[in-house]
């Protein structure tokens, strides 16, 4: 039985990396390559998420409105075009999935088929009709969030196992820890244990006030417990470098940060891609705003870096124009808070995107 990757790459048609490479400028072998790593990866992450119990009531809404107009699926040469993917607003269908996590897992699928940036970003976004369709094909028109997740859960195994390994780590930090679970059951259960523990610590208690020496305090078994602390480490926190994106929630709503080298305001990622998620809240609230607030690090002239900030603020309401965001709906505005700068210089180089409602 073939699951949700395979139906939908068996719809690609044949011409699918040389139509890639024509739409991404980009390699033609390697683009096919990431987009067969991407659907798996964003798959696996989002049956993740809905074995977490977490609520896809939102997503099936999505995923329900992708197929009201027609199976994605069922015209895969309108995606391979570059046309469908803006107009079915499920470009930022992998950002909902992967949230926070998307800039670095986008990184690692780059450097590992040698693509540009940009080319991973357009996959992303081109992913999203392509598992829409997948899903409509597996579940019907009107897919209910308990057959989405029993989906999911039936096929999650086969996801990752198409992965690398280096991408499953991305999407499963925790499987370490639920791993030592039976272990420490089983100790517990077992009366046996519980009296040779008791029996260990006396002997150590013994040794300790009538055969230790003074070389040898090292080794005492309190010594283990910084071990045993320092096996999880948390992971610092991401920020591009240069002209790099981060799209997340921030109070329910989606957000889109863009990064800045020293001194620099140009934009050079394409925001298309990016910016799915708001445009497609955006598009969806005719209400709304966009506010673009530049940030700058306390470093240098203060007055030059007032100017600074605004030229990134104007840079990024330029790209978002190009994107396809109404200029008289996207307005500059000064920052609500100052720059913070407990992650770094870098995390206060930026301009924040959010919606106004």
């Amino acid at each position: 039985m073939t699951n949700l990757v395979e139906t939908i790459m068996g719809a690609l048609p044949a011409n699918t990396g040389d139509a890639l490479g024509s739409m991404l400028g980009d390699n033609p072998d390697s683009s096919v390559k990431g987009l067969s790593a991407i659907l798996p990866l964003l798959l696996a992450a989002f049956a993740g998420k809905a074995a977490s119990g977490a609520d896809l009531g939102g997503l099936v809404s999505t995923i329900s409105g992708g197929i009201a107009g027609g199976n994605p699926l069922d015209n895969p040469a309108a995606l391979l075009s570059g046309s469908a993917p803006a107009s079915t607003g499920l470009g930022g269908l992998a950002s909902q999935i992967l949230g926070s996590n998307m800039v670095p897992i986008a990184t690692a699928v780059a450097a590992m088929f040698g693509l540009k940036n940009g080319t991973v970003n357009s996959l992303m976004a081109l992913a999203g009709p392509l598992l829409v369709g997948g899903i409509g094909k597996a579940l019907g028109g009107a897919p209910t969030v308990h057959g989405l997740r029993n989906l999911l859960a039936t096929e999650k195994d086969s996801y990752e196992s198409m992965l690398p390994p280096q991408l499953r780590q991305l999407i499963s930090p925790v499987a370490p820890a639920a791993a030592a679970a039976p272990v420490a059951e089983t100790a517990a259960s077992s009366g046996i244990w519980k009296w040779l523990l008791l029996a260990l610590a006396i002997l150590a208690l013994l040794w300790y006030l009538f055969g230790r020496g003074t070389k040898e305090e090292v080794v005492t078994p309190a010594a283990v417990e910084p071990a045993a602390v320092q096996t999880a480490p948390v992971a610092a926190p991401v920020i591009p470098t240069g002209s790099g994106v981060i799209a997340q929630d921030r109070a329910g709503l989606p957000l889109l940060v863009v990064f800045f080298d020293v001194g620099k305001s140009d934009v050079s990622t394409d925001l298309a891609a990016a910016s799915a998620a708001v445009k497609s809240y955006y598009d969806s609230h005719p209400q709304s705003r966009l506010s673009v607030s530049g940030f700058n690090d306390p470093t240098g002239d203060a007055a030059a870096n007032a100017e600074l900030s605004k030229n990134r603020a104007e840079q990024v309401k330029a790209a978002l124009v190009a994107a396809g965001f109404a200029a008289d709906r996207v307005d500059l505005d000064k920052p609500a808070a100052p720059t913070d700068t407990s992650e770094g210089y870098a995390a206060a180089r930026r301009v924040e995107v959010t919606i106004k409602q």
